[in-house]
């Protein structure tokens, strides 16, 4: 599931005539993608001053030559006493998506969970990133669906903007997925706090989203026995017997009897990806491994919008939809910067109509 969330004021900020249709990867690869990763060092500060100009990345190894866009990536000192600094990689526009020049592509920071998975080794360069590392380990792909087309976060924000002046003001968004549920809304609650009473604030925050995010284990336990049942992982004995043993029950603080019969689940469930129910264990020579692929142009989830806050599911993604289903996540990513709701009907892969519904499938 994704969440996401943006200013009420900002719902009708871009408008389009109806019946128009959008290229999911026309719209959304015009978009600056911000991949951040946390590194300790002392000798770091000394690193982490300069211009913008001292970061930029001529080209990385294996990089195919088609590449339209600029990218920079470096250090900023976060804590000079500490010796503390954040590491990212920014990957500009990508300048055959972009129409109009003069249009200002909004900047979004990613942020990956874990907690301690990489944004830039899974994020950037796995889900939504500009590139794929090509099977072979020597050569890079570009990714047909880039996204590109708390306080030490916020302090790397603020000297961001500073080393890259050009990109003040522009619409920004935070995203991440997983434990990022924890410091994607907390982060995006301190810029927020922070710009109250700013006529034109640097960070123009305008949303954040998060995939299957992290909220705490008491919330994330409610419907875990409902959804592996509905998913045929678990006996029709065990759903009954954890919802009588384990209702609204962390599974931390779990009593002996709800961690019995979550061991019981656990067994049932066999030799399976917990990160990708529908991926088989080993997919090459697995004939079934095609039947999941097949499914990409039925019906492809739901949505439920409350006042400035959707919750989204896309089928048959894993724990991480980017890379699992990354043209649907693509599209979402899309209709969430356009203020717009997701599609009802589908009329092809790449060309969706928007409906007026509230709630609707997709």
């Amino acid at each position: 599931m994704h969440t996401v969330s943006r200013g009420e004021q900002e719902k009708n900020a871009i408008s389009r005539s109806p019946g128009e249709y959008y290229s999911p990867w026309r719209a959304a690869t015009t978009t600056l993608l911000l991949a951040l990763a946390a590194v300790v060092s002392l000798l770091l500060p000394a690193l982490a001053q300069g211009s913008s100009e001292d970061d930029r990345i001529l080209a990385m190894p294996g990089q195919p030559n088609d590449v339209a866009f600029d990218m920079y990536g470096g250090y900023i000192t976060v804590d000079e006493q500490a010796g503390r600094a954040l590491f990212y990689w920014f990957q500009e526009a990508d300048q055959t998506a972009v129409k109009d020049p003069d249009d200002a592509a909004p900047l979004v920071l990613w942020l990956n969970g874990g907690p301690g998975c990489s944004s830039i080794g899974g994020g950037a360069l796995e889900e939504l990133g500009a590139f794929r590392v090509h099977k072979d380990g020597e050569r890079l792909l570009l990714n047909e669906y880039a996204w590109n087309k708390a306080h030490d976060a916020y302090t790397f924000l603020v000297k961001w903007f500073e080393r890259f002046p050009k990109y003040k003001y522009r619409d920004f968004y935070i995203a991440g997925e997983s434990y990022g549920g924890h410091y994607v809304p907390q982060l995006s609650q301190l810029v927020y706090r922070r710009n109250i009473g700013v006529d034109k604030p640097i960070i123009n925050f305008k949303g954040f989203m998060v995939g299957n995010g992290l909220t705490d284990d008491r919330t994330d336990m409610i419907g875990m026995f409902e959804y592996w049942w509905h998913h045929g992982l678990i006996s029709d004995e065990t759903l009954a017997r954890g919802l009588k043993v384990c209702p609204g029950t962390s599974l931390i603080h779990a009593s002996p009897e709800c961690k019995e019969v979550w061991d019981v689940a656990t067994k049932e469930q066999g030799n399976i990806d917990g990160y990708s129910i529908y991926t088989p264990p080993c997919e090459k020579g697995n004939p079934y491994a095609r039947i999941f692929e097949r499914s990409r142009r039925q019906v492809g989830g739901w949505s439920m919008e409350y006042e400035g806050l959707t919750f989204v599911t896309v089928r048959g993604a894993g724990h991480e939809v980017p890379l699992h289903r990354p043209e649907q996540a693509l599209f979402l990513f899309k209709q969430f910067l356009q203020g717009e709701p997701m599609p009802a009907e589908a009329k092809n892969a790449s060309l969706i109509q928007l409906p007026s519904e509230k709630a609707h499938s997709y």
